[in-house]
C-alpha cells in the first residue's frame, strides 16, 4: 500500500492507475488490519482523529480533496456516527462508491446504509480479500458507470 505522502510524481506522471481508497475509522487495529490487507494495492489515505467530534469534519475535507474511488467508512465512529457520515459524502457526490464496515452486522445497520447509498457492508472481524474484492468492484462499477 502506498501511503498518500509518499506518492512520487514519477508514478502519477506515468499515467499507472492505481486505485484510491480512504478509510475512515477510529480504531487503531483495524486501521493496521485494513493497512496489511491492501499492502501495496491501492494508495491509501486513512482520516482517523484521536478527538472523533473533528473526524467527520476530517473525512469530508479529505473526501474533497482525495477524491477515492472507493471508501471504507466505518459506522461506529464514537461520538461521531458513520451512517451521518455517509449521507454527508453521499450529499457531496451521489456516485460515491461507499461501503460500510462493522462489527454490528444487524439488519437494520445494512437496511440503513444501502438507502443512503452505501454499495457495500463488510462485517468485522473480514477476511484479507474481502476488501481487495470489494475495490475490483467499485473500479468495475465506475468503469460501467462514467
Amino acid at each position: 500500500m502506498i501511503q498518500l505522502n509518499e506518492i512520487s510524481q514519477s508514478v502519477l506522471a506515468c499515467g499507472v492507475d492505481i486505485p484510491k481508497v480512504m478509510l475512515v475509522e477510529d480504531d487503531p487495529v483495524t486501521r493496521w488490519m485494513v493497512r496489511s490487507a491492501l499492502k501495496d494495492a491501492c494508495i491509501l489515505s486513512i482520516v482517523s482523529s484521536s478527538d472523533n467530534f473533528m473526524i467527520k469534519y476530517k473525512a469530508v475535507n479529505q473526501y474533497l480533496s482525495f477524491l477515492p474511488d472507493m471508501v471504507l467508512l466505518d459506522i461506529d465512529l464514537t461520538p461521531a456516527d458513520g451512517k451521518d457520515l455517509l449521507l454527508d459524502i453521499m450529499l457531496i457526490d451521489p456516485d460515491a462508491y461507499v461501503v460500510m464496515f462493522s462489527a454490528h452486522n444487524t439488519e437494520e445497520n445494512i437496511r440503513k446504509t444501502i438507502e443512503h447509498g452505501a454499495k457495500g457492508f463488510i462485517t468485522k472481524p473480514f477476511e484479507k480479500n474481502i476488501i481487495q474484492q470489494y475495490i475490483d468492484d467499485a473500479l468495475l462499477w465506475k468503469t460501467k458507470n462514467f
